[in-house]
């Protein structure tokens, strides 16, 4: 029912915002932690010159490259746990003031 995915998309939410808070930062859960990381950070534009074209696209990739060797393989950061104690949830939390501003 959607009631149950509204419960299941915000316990899943409040998890990843939980990490957040305990980690400070956001990042893929696969990540493994101590391991060196790059990141290539570029803008995607797409401005159409097409007579027929109505929209443009502006956005931000981001990769995030791990280099793992046999001496450093980097730590499982874990799976990520939900809280089941607040099961009937249906809203997310806010995000911390020094995520947002």
């Amino acid at each position: 029912s959607y009631d149950r995915l509204l419960q299941l998309t915000s316990v899943t939410a409040n998890g990843v915002c939980y990490r957040f808070t305990v980690e400070e930062v956001v990042c893929p859960p696969k990540l493994r932690s101590s391991l060196f990381t790059t990141a290539a950070v570029d803008n995607i534009d797409h401005n159409p010159s097409s007579a027929t074209a109505r929209d443009s696209f502006h956005c931000t990739g981001i990769s995030l490259v791990q280099h793992p060797t046999s001496e450093s393989p980097g730590h499982d950061r874990g799976v990520l746990i939900l809280n089941q104690s607040a099961p009937t949830m249906k809203t997310v939390a806010p995000l911390p003031p020094a995520y947002t501003n």
